[in-house]
């Protein structure tokens, strides 16, 4: 007589089943897995072009700033070299 008792095919189809059971659940789980993923990769594009263009937005402020600052400037010398011309002139005109 061995010694080892094989398992009885009620119990091989016990066996089986929990096994199906567990790879199942195991597919759940990988497909809520997949489906979250999709979610979390479809969330962070969005946010990824929001920011892009938040950045784009924030990058055309400074660059008009900028611009903005350059002419400010060279209206002050324009300002500048006309007061200078009137003061040049005041003497002339006075004597």
């Amino acid at each position: 007589m061995p010694l080892i008792k094989p398992p009885s095919p009620a119990e091989l189809e016990a066996d089986k089943a929990l096994v199906t059971a567990k790879f199942d659940e195991a597919q759940q789980i990988l497909e809520s897995l997949k489906a979250e993923t999709a979610e979390l990769k479809e969330s962070q594009e969005k946010q990824r072009l929001k920011v892009d263009e938040t950045l784009e937005s924030v990058e055309k402020a400074v660059s008009e700033l900028r611009e903005s600052g350059y002419r400010r400037e060279a209206d002050i010398r324009g300002f500048k070299a006309d007061i200078d011309a009137i003061r040049e002139l005041i003497p002339k005109v006075l004597f």
